[in-house]
């Protein structure tokens, strides 16, 4: 992907997937890529919640540079408007 411009976003230690039986391990299938690295990437505090909201699957958040969205800088809500849970402490600041 990155012949092509495109990088991962991913924390490679960090797992997406709950391991749900003995057998399984968390792993990390879900990956977010964006065009360029860097300062030249739009993408910023990636990171993954803790509470995966009954899923296997636990939620990737992140923030775009260059976005809109309506909501005061660094704020941060799932579609549903429920709060998501804490993040590092200084994980949601804004980058600019």
């Amino acid at each position: 992907m990155e012949a092509y411009g495109f990088y991962l976003q991913n924390n490679i230690a960090t797992p997406t997937r709950i391991g749900l039986h003995v057998k399984q391990r968390d792993t990390k299938p879900d990956l977010t890529w964006a065009d360029g690295q860097g300062a030249d990437c739009n993408v910023h505090d990636w990171y993954v919640a803790t509470d995966p909201w009954g899923s296997d699957h636990y939620p990737i958040w992140f923030g775009l540079d260059g976005l809109n969205s309506g909501r005061a800088q660094g704020e941060l809500r799932p579609p549903t408007g429920k709060p998501i849970d804490p993040a590092p402490s200084g994980l949601l600041k804004s980058s600019t």
